[in-house]
């Protein structure tokens, strides 16, 4: 069973000390669980450990490789994985970070220094993400954006290979003490506890859209960034939801 430490914005002495302790279970290749924004909390471990990549596949089996995330600490990193086109990279700098997930091509380079890293020490993931596509995030809350730096402080990468922690459709991980009820088993390192994500009974899920062109998208979940919204911030947009942009994309 792992820990839940504690992060309040009035106690920043104790981060330090937290993120010490959470290096440690990183670099060991525990995952790790982060409140990511409204949308609740996330897991979440080293990209470049292939002991996070079999965690994941104990939790998720196959659907772990429909929903790989990506999480970093900017569109700058990111784009380094996935493909950023004129129109990704626009929804991107209005709305991250935030709560919205990009589903954009997976950009390979092989000479690029964040993927050698990554790959050099999990060519299986590499091998998958070749015939898929994957999901990107910048997350808002400021103690993973603050883990991030730490990472980068430390000679790591600000990235991590992570995924909602939603493992069924009837639970939410609005709170610490929820993930580590669910989650609280040997490969669960910590949860850094950012307090309760969402009020209320009704529970927002992040948003995802897919962007494959450069002139309209695909809306797969609508979630805290409204359809309406999107459409609103990018009135020229396609919603080509009934022409499917995934048709190509292996099951």
């Amino acid at each position: 069973m792992g820990l839940i430490l504690k992060f309040r914005p009035n106690q920043l002495e104790k981060w330090d000390f937290f993120f010490q302790h959470i290096l440690d279970l990183y670099r060991e290749g525990k995952l790790l669980s982060f409140p990511l924004g409204r949308a609740g909390y996330g897991i979440g471990g080293d990209p470049s450990n292939l002991n996070v990549y079999y965690q994941y596949w104990d939790l998720y089996g196959e659907d772990f490789f429909k929903n790989v995330i990506f999480i970093g600490d900017s569109i700058e990193t990111l784009s380094q994985l996935g493909v950023l086109n004129p129109l990704a990279q626009k929804i991107a700098e209005h709305f991250w970070p935030g709560d919205l997930v990009l589903h954009v091509p997976f950009n390979h380079q092989p000479k690029n220094a964040i993927q050698e890293k990554i790959f050099s020490l999990n060519p299986e993931l590499e091998t998958v993400l070749l015939q898929r596509s994957i999901y990107l995030l910048v997350p808002k809350h400021p103690v993973i954006q603050a883990f991030f730096s730490y990472l980068k402080k430390n000679g790591h990468l600000p990235v991590m290979l992570g995924n909602y922690a939603l493992i069924s459709p009837n639970f939410c991980a609005q709170d610490a003490v929820t993930v580590m009820n669910e989650l609280g088993n040997e490969q669960l390192g910590v949860v850094a506890d950012g307090g309760r994500m969402q009020k209320g009974r009704r529970v927002l899920p992040v948003t995802r859209v897919g962007v494959f062109h450069l002139d309209h998208i695909e809306i797969e979940e609508e979630g805290l960034i409204s359809k309406q919204n999107l459409f609103n911030t990018f009135p020229d947009l396609d919603d080509s939801n009934s022409d499917s942009a995934f048709d190509s994309e292996l099951d």
